[in-house]
């Protein structure tokens, strides 16, 4: 029996899956396409980021503060290479040494700072940049401080937030979020007070920065209180600050953090370089992409990025984006629209998303993504000597520092996926028939996912169901004879499907996981019921259960990538380790015999808003295993989301009626049982949902009756707690309920709303909608998509590169919702019991805070009403007793995601 298991984070106990803390609830934020700009006001930001930083948050001594300075700026990054400067001589070096640079600074009287306000420090600190610019003649661009955005709010973001002091890219950069380097936050005096406000307000703007940004995965920031200067750096694994600087009493470690900013290369600042920077001329007009190149096989292919499809304002975790571009092979003249992602995931992971795509293509699953490739991104080792390319992981950055064994972070690889087809969000339906033939597609896709490639999806969301314009797709003949639909109908639904320009497409698979390995049931979980941690987080086991080594993952030296990977603990990663990761259609598992997160079967997946009220509901005493009818109800639950978020096609419904029911019952970033309260019950059902649907759904609101009959009122709580289902609900039924309404839908349903006279010229020959010039503030400027054509025909020509990253077209926010953003369960802000406002009130307001260990409380805050200000004992009780009644229980669920 081994004896030497690895440590976790849990103390003695030993983990399964997860050596980072994957309690902690990250910054989990409302979608763009929901946000409103007054989402990201301090008020809203502030607590949040306090609670949800706390953990991961590394304040560094001074010796690894001098360590992390060394890694990051030494001296031949920042003074070297050596050219024609003041100070030129030649040596057997190529760069200077502070010594040689802080002299000159002295013997021009800058050794001194001036006053800690925004205007005079950013003059000094250009004054130093100058000087030392004017001796080393480096050849790389040097960057400039300002201080006008201490006055006047950046551009290019969601966020109306002044960084006090700003340094800007390159010459000629906009007053914009995009073109910023780093900022800095001052105060005028340090203590411990100032100290926490300034890293809260300066992580807000980090997350602002890392959102605008696309293709960059590090902040850097400056914290100046007094004559202090902090250095702050927020990756996807936390953050790191180092122990203050007196830019007066200790100035050559102040000029090593400024003109470590001011002049490192790009990937320090945290840029992926894998992606160029590129300005074309295309049929007479200069346009700006980002492009990489990529090696399928042996074939070179070059991608080009022009449009920015989905990114997270998620501060930490798997930050990601998705751009849309256009990809050609070195040999061929035909490009093709395909889709880049690129995630920061957890390598304790085995089953990437590019793998699970394969499996899914393999056994030729439609209405899902193709694989075209996966790869891990790869980025220079600060830790190693030569800085060697290796693959991006965020143990880089504190490995060698002495909290690296001690303290937690979340462990992050970068990954890279490329599918196809490009499409569109659900939300952009354009005509009744359209949505309902894609939530059909979904749902078969789902179906065949089980039951052929025996693969789970588990995070069915608003965002993750797309349209997509493809050719040759199953015209549901088989399902609609399996549903009873008579010949005659059959045969006109088949050519109205056949008629439609886009597909669904049940997209973001990278939380998927093959059923073979996820078989646990209730029995098993049962046993974990009385954990102090709820069982929602990977399983934990005693040391003596198991012989397998826990938390570990493979890798090979940074200096032999063709070594042969070799198994470690977590625990035991230094920056020496490359961690390397089974992806794509060749990778194989079967010499993988670590139990992983995506196996273990308490392991909760979903989006808040949509997530089943049985997943919703897990924790100590009420175990639950993620399987298909979780799935079937998150879709319920975006079909029903949709009806009351918009009164047509393209046509969203104002904040009245938002706040009236989308808001209330599915715009939420919290663990809630309202939706499902409100849905199950006839008596909220109608006024609360149905009341609020337009009359464009009409046609098809006995749907959601139907399948609310079949998949909601059956659910119920058992004598020990637990939600149970008093009939079954399968796939087919979904199917069966849909081709109905399918099949009774009239001829106005299947129009597309604005192209009644057959008007296309809203899509390109590609099925990409051409969305007209953005005219909010703060978007990116209209970037030319061009259909698939020839290069001969394209009419550009070849690339040069841009010292300032191009504005790609974004998404624009459709409508307006309610709710701050970075919204989560560890924010600490008042949870109101809206159960209770619309139920008469019937239970009090609730104030509850979590901690990342899972642990509330819960206190009472006065009502609005006169009505329901008597606390009721019932929520006062210890979590885990059932009290039989699923209003009640829902308001005391404590379950995290």
């Amino acid at each position: 029996m081994s004896t030497n298991k690895p440590k976790t984070p849990l103390g003695s106990r030993s983990l399964v899956a997860h050596g980072t803390p994957f309690s902690l609830l990250h910054l989990a934020s409302i979608p763009a396409a929901l946000r409103r700009k007054t989402d990201w006001s301090r008020v809203a930001m502030d607590p949040m980021v306090d609670s949800d930083t706390a953990e991961t948050h590394w304040e560094l001594s001074k010796d690894d503060s001098q360590t992390l300075l060394a890694r990051l700026f030494p001296d031949k990054v920042i003074f070297g290479p050596i050219s024609m400067g003041e100070l030129f001589i030649k040596n057997q070096r190529n760069y200077y040494l502070m010594e040689q640079v802080f002299k000159n600074l002295v013997d021009k009287g800058l050794a001194t700072a001036a006053t800690a306000r925004e205007g005079p420090l950013a003059d000094f600190f250009n004054s130093v940049i100058d000087c030392i610019s004017d001796a080393c003649r480096t050849g790389r661009p040097t960057r400039r401080w300002t201080a006008d955005s201490s006055t006047r709010p950046l551009k290019g973001g969601d966020a109306v937030r002044k960084p006090d002091m700003s340094c800007w890219l390159a010459p000629g950069s906009e007053f914009d979020w995009r073109h910023l380097a780093a900022f800095a936050k001052v105060k005028n005096r340090g203590g411990k007070a100032n100290e926490k406000s300034s890293y809260i307000e300066t992580a807000g703007k980090a997350s602002c920065l890392l959102y605008a940004q696309d293709g960059r995965h590090v902040a850097l920031c400056f914290r100046i209180l007094g004559s202090s200067i902090h250095l702050t750096i927020f990756d996807r694994g936390g953050s790191l600050s180092t122990c203050g600087y007196d830019i007066n009493s200790e100035p050559r470690d102040f000029v090593r953090i400024l003109i470590g900013v001011t002049s490192a290369p790009h990937e320090i600042l945290g840029f992926d370089t894998s992606i160029a920077w590129e300005q074309q001329q295309r049929n007479g007009k200069t346009v700006g992409v980002k492009a990489l190149n990529v090696r399928v096989d042996d074939t070179e292919l070059s991608i080009e990025l022009d449009r920015v499809l989905f990114i997270s304002d998620n501060l930490f975790g798997r930050g990601t984006t998705v751009w849309g571009g256009m990809i050609r092979g070195t040999q061929t003249k035909t490009r093709e629209p395909v889709v880049v992602k690129d995630s920061w995931i957890d390598p304790l992971r085995k089953y990437t998303e590019g793998r699970i795509l394969s499996i899914l293509n393999a056994h030729r699953i439609e209405g899902v993504p193709t694989l075209v490739h996966e790869q891990q991104v790869k980025a220079p080792c600060l830790s190693a000597v030569a800085n060697p390319p290796a693959n991006h992981s965020t143990h880089f950055l504190r490995a060698g520092l002495s909290q690296f064994k001690t303290s937690p972070y979340y462990l992050r690889v970068l990954s890279r996926i490329i599918t196809q087809p490009v499409g569109d969000l659900i939300t952009d339906f354009s005509c009744l028939g359209e949505l309902l033939v894609a939530f059909l597609d979904y749902v078969v896709a789902h179906k065949n996912a089980v039951e052929v490639a025996h693969i789970l999806h588990r995070d069915i969301s608003l965002f993750n169901l797309f349209l997509a314009d493809v050719t040759r797709r199953n015209d549901h003949k088989e399902s609609m004879e399996m549903a009873g639909l008579p010949e005659e109908a059959r045969v006109e639904l088949c050519e109205r499907i056949a008629k439609l320009r886009r597909r669904g497409v049940l997209g973001d698979w990278g939380y998927a996981v093959p059923m073979a390995e996820h078989t646990a049931t209730r029995s098993d979980a049962a046993q974990f019921s009385d954990a102090t941690d709820p069982p929602t987080s990977p399983i934990e086991v005693s040391s003596q259960t198991t012989d397998e080594p826990v938390n570990c993952v493979y890798v090979v030296p940074v200096s032999s990538e063709s070594a042969e990977p070799r198994l470690i603990s977590v625990a035991d990663l230094t920056g020496d380790h490359n961690i390397v990761l089974s992806m794509g259609p060749q990778s194989e598992t079967k010499g993988d015999s670590r139990e992983t997160i995506d196996m273990s079967p308490l392991h909760r997946m979903g989006t808040w808003s949509w997530m089943s009220a049985e997943l919703v509901m897990a924790g100590p005493g009420q175990s639950v295993v993620h399987d298909p009818l979780h799935d079937l109800e998150s879709l319920f639950y975006v079909l029903v989301g949709i009806y009351v978020l918009l009164d047509g096609p393209s046509k969203p419904k104002c904040d009245k009626e938002l706040a009236q029911c989308f808001d209330k019952y599915f715009n939420t970033f919290e663990p809630s049982m309202l939706k499902m309260i409100t849905i199950q019950s006839d008596i909220t059902w109608r006024p609360f949902i149905l009341h609020h649907i337009s009359e464009y759904f009409q046609p098809a609101v006995d749907l959601l009756t139907r399948l609310c009959d079949a998949l909601i009122v059956p659910l119920f709580f058992d004598d020990h707690g637990n939600i149970r289902r008093r009939q079954p609900f399968t796939h087919d039924m979904f199917i069966a309920n849909i081709i109905d309404t399918l099949s009774h839908l009239g001829p106005d349903a299947w129009v597309p709303v604005g192209q009644e006279n057959n008007d296309n010229s809203d899509y390109s020959s590609s099925g990409v909608k051409v969305e007209d010039e953005p005219t909010q503030s703060g978007v990116a400027k209209e970037v030319i998509i061009p259909p698939p054509v020839s290069t001969d025909e394209s009419g550009f020509s070849p690339p040069s590169l841009m010292p300032l990253p191009p504005m790609l077209r974004r998404p624009t926010p459709h409508w307006l919702a309610a709710g701050p953003g970075f919204y989560s369960l560890d924010s600490g802000l008042a949870l109101r019991d809206t159960a209770a406002e619309d139920l008469d009130r019937a239970l009090p307001q609730k104030r509850r805070r979590s901690s990342s260990r899972g642990e509330f409380s819960t206190h009472p805050v006065p009502s609005s009403s006169s009505r329901g200000t008597q606390s009721n004992p019932v929520l006062r009780g210890r979590r885990g007793h059932s009290t039989g009644s699923i209003l009640q229980r829902g308001a005391h669920n404590m379950g995290r995601k």
